[in-house]
């Protein structure tokens, strides 16, 4: 055993029967958050609320981080402000989130796309694409790599520019941020929760 092994070890005579226990948090430092208080009656300005957030807490206040986009089948582009599940016939998962999903329904004639075949969602300045156990897997064609495909349950972080073929001609693009504007209209169908 090397002398590194117990560098961080303190090593203690037992305990006299008259001696009491520590307590296990006696070396613990609580430190009661700051605590914020600005007037209600509008005469502190959003600015000013924000400027006497970031003295408390020390950190500047985040605005909204900027969010991908996709499209299907080169239709208007998406959004990515919610988690995203694709398929034939997509359902909620078993397991309810904070967060409802968007669904999108593609057509397959064939049947290759899976009832709730993938998942796409935006976590920080990543886009995070996750085979929902489908049937037959998601193509990715990353720009600059060899295409592969994303098998059962598989997930992976995708840059703008890939393709996600689900099957059936049914072809998902990731975009860029800021690349196209944001429309309303969708041609595809979207499913109501």
């Amino acid at each position: 055993m090397d002398d590194d092994d117990l560098a961080d070890t303190v090593i203690r005579p037992p305990l006299s029967p008259a001696e009491p226990p520590a307590r296990p948090d006696e070396d613990t430092i609580v430190k009661a958050p700051p605590t914020l208080v600005l007037p209600d009656d509008g005469t502190a300005s959003r600015r000013s609320r924000e400027r006497a957030v970031e003295e408390i807490t020390g950190e500047p206040k985040l605005s909204a981080p900027a969010r991908y986009r996709f499209s299907v089948n080169s239709a208007e582009p998406i959004l990515l402000d919610v988690p995203v599940l694709i398929g034939r016939n997509p359902r909620p998962p078993r397991v309810a989130s904070a967060v409802m999903p968007r669904f999108v329904r593609v057509h397959s004639p064939q049947r290759e796309v899976s009832a709730t075949h993938l998942e796409l969602r935006q976590d920080g300045a990543s886009v995070i694409v996750t085979d929902m156990r489908s049937t037959n897997g998601t193509v990715i064609t990353v720009p600059g790599m060899s295409v592969f495909t994303l098998h059962a349950g598989g997930s992976m972080v995708v840059a703008p520019g890939t393709t996600l073929d689900l099957g059936d001609d049914n072809i998902v693009e990731i975009m860029p941020i800021g690349r196209l504007l944001a429309r309303d209209n969708e041609p595809f169908e979207r499913l109501s929760p």
